[in-house]
């Protein structure tokens, strides 16, 4: 994720910091000081946050760090960039990533319809089939959400779902969260965990998650079109060049971060 803008109007605020990861610190992922300390690790550096939690936040990763094994019994110290402003908001991609893609259940001739297990009231939010399941069924169908069918299903507006391919049981596809929509009390918006794209991309999930990741506003881009807000009257029930360079982003906003308060739990030792 990038910084797209703060709602203060301020200007980004960068900071060396120390930090730790057994493996990399990479960019554009979070920053946090959440969970139990179990480990002078814990006490001492910024980590990596936990995708599906993403609580005390700090702030964004502004370069990758290869080695980040910072040592506290030696006081060797490894420091990385990392934006703190605490209003801003970033863009983010959402993962089309294998492990963050959800497998449909049931074809559909006119790709209407999409089969998995939901959350009730889905209503307002996207279905998007990646071609990572299938690149000759659905893949690039895009639509919003208007009708959530209990748990098993949910079906696109219906005047805006003409131009759709039908889909097949080997179709994936991700969740586009409609703004400011929470499915818990902590939000509902997880980051991915998937390699390559952990903790600086969303994960469309079909069910609740529990990410403290605030949606502001979704976009797309592809080959065709410049970086768009999503709107239903001019995206919804198309299929885009059957998943082929499309990329759909959100404006994201750290909903706990520690300059704001973060969880209220902050774990003292």
């Amino acid at each position: 994720m990038i910084f797209h803008y703060d709602l203060a109007q301020a200007e980004p605020i960068i900071r060396d910091y120390p930090v730790y990861d057994a493996s990399a610190i990479n960019y554009g992922e979070v920053l946090a000081m959440e969970g139990a300390i179990t480990t002078a690790e814990n006490r001492m550096f910024l980590q990596s946050c936990n995708a599906a939690v993403i609580d005390n936040a700090v702030g964004i990763a502004q370069e990758t760090i290869t080695a980040s094994t910072s040592a506290s019994a030696t006081g060797v110290t490894v420091y990385a960039k990392v934006l703190i402003n605490p209003f801003a908001v970033y863009l983010c991609e959402y993962s089309q990533h294998a492990d963050d893609d959800t497998v449909n259940t049931a074809a559909d001739t006119a790709g209407n319809d999409t089969t998995a297990t939901f959350t009730t009231d889905r209503e307002g939010d996207w279905i998007y089939v990646t071609n990572v399941g299938s690149t000759t069924a659905g893949a690039g169908n895009l639509y919003q959400i208007g009708l959530s069918n209990s748990t098993t299903s949910v079906t696109a507006c219906s005047s805006y779902d003409d131009y759709m391919k039908g889909t097949s049981t080997s179709d994936t596809f991700i969740v586009i969260t409609n703004p400011f929509s929470a499915l818990a009390t902590t939000g509902h918006t997880d980051l991915s965990a998937a390699t390559g794209y952990s903790g600086r991309a969303i994960k469309g999930l079909p069910a609740t998650g529990s990410g403290a990741l605030n949606i502001l506003l979704n976009y797309i881009q592809t080959p065709q079109l410049g970086l768009e807000p999503l709107r239903v009257e001019q995206h919804s029930g198309k299929n885009y060049s059957s998943g082929v360079g499309v990329h759909l982003y959100a404006d994201v906003q750290l909903m706990s971060h520690l300059l704001l308060g973060g969880t209220g739990a902050r774990v003292i030792g």
